[in-house]
């Protein structure tokens, strides 16, 4: 059996509660929330790239502002983007943003 240092395993048990936390979080909003009218918003699952391409995502729609860690609920003012890990109704993908900014050189 593996020998887990306890500093290991508690940043893993703290990492474990966080995601549970998201995931019931995500259930939650994903049954009612919707993205506000007018407001872009792009979900996709945490590390697809959302945050490491915003740059590019501000270029195509021109815009100037990201919001991060978007949460229902929250208002996206009309020179901003919001990046989020729920998919609420409304949003766009953000594979369906990546696959048009690789088809234009952009990503």
């Amino acid at each position: 059996m593996a020998n887990i240092s306890e500093g290991k395993f508690n940043f893993l048990a703290q990492r474990g509660r966080n995601e549970a936390r998201h995931i019931l979080e995500e259930r939650r909003f994903d049954a009612k929330a919707s993205a506000p009218a007018g407001a872009i918003v792009i979900y996709g699952p945490q590390g697809c790239g959302k945050t490491r391409r915003a740059k590019e995502i501000l270029a195509y729609f021109k815009k100037d502002r990201i919001i991060h860690d978007w949460r229902p609920g929250q208002r996206i003012p009309a020179n901003a983007i919001a990046l989020t890990n729920f998919r609420v109704t409304g949003a766009i993908s953000y594979a369906d943003i990546k696959a048009k900014l690789t088809s234009r050189g952009q990503a």
